[in-house]
């Protein structure tokens, strides 16, 4: 399997990749900043639940945790051709672990060297913070499954971007809204209730969710039609 431009990254034909060129989600509201902004009229725990989702504090954290770099490429810059293009490269990886004797492999002109290649190849696409340390090489299925997880969190978070950007901040009246509002509304739900804590509803959804986490426990759950 090649990359999606046809060819396999090579030993000496890496280089930085040029992230300007990605498609940019983050638009402004259109209204002054000096104006102030709206209080929300969202329900206090839907409030609470849109504070979560669109958390930036949250997602940067989470992304330092899996060493992405936010900063070579924030998500507003991050598009779906370059997930597609890494899941592609963790793929040649996967056949190279799978079998380090492989045509692939021998390529490179061995396990060790292709692992190195095909790492360098997928930092490039999706850049990451190692501090002073040297690039991790990935090598095996639990390094390898760190980054699925990696290109799995930063999938979601690219939508989350995405419609976060494209939010309007206008009511159909023209009327500023809060942004926690607008990104509410960008989600397009026809209705979102939350369960009752005291419902049977409720009870089944806590009992069903510790059943395979004992240590888990629910703090709202909602009712969503989209």
């Amino acid at each position: 399997m090649g990359t999606p431009g046809g060819n396999d990254p090579k030993e000496g034909t890496l280089g930085l990749r040029d992230h300007g060129d990605e498609d940019q989600h983050q638009v402004t509201s259109g209204f002054d900043s000096n104006e102030p902004v709206p209080e929300s009229k969202l329900e206090p725990e839907i409030h609470d639940l849109c504070k979560l989702l669109f958390s930036t504090s949250i997602v940067d954290a989470h992304l330092t945790e899996l060493n992405y770099d936010a900063k070579k490429l924030p998500l507003g810059k991050l598009g779906q051709s370059t997930i597609v293009d890494a899941y592609a490269v963790l793929q040649m990886i996967h056949e190279v672990i799978e079998e380090p004797k492989s045509e692939r492999a021998k390529s490179y002109r061995g396990f060790r060297t292709a692992c190195e290649n095909l790492s360098s190849a997928y930092y490039t696409l999706i850049p990451h913070n190692f501090g002073r340390k040297r690039p991790t090489i990935i090598n095996d299925e639990t390094l390898l499954r760190k980054e699925l997880d990696l290109l799995d969190a930063l999938k979601d978070m690219e939508f989350v971007a995405k419609l976060t950007g494209s939010a309007r901040h206008a009511d159909n009246d023209g009327n500023r809204l809060n942004p926690l509002d607008a990104n509410f509304r960008s989600m397009g739900l026809t209705s979102i209730t939350p369960v009752a804590k005291d419902s049977r509803e409720f009870a089944t959804i806590q009992q069903y969710i510790q059943y395979g986490e004992q240590d888990v426990s629910v703090v709202s759950a909602f009712r969503v039609e989209r």
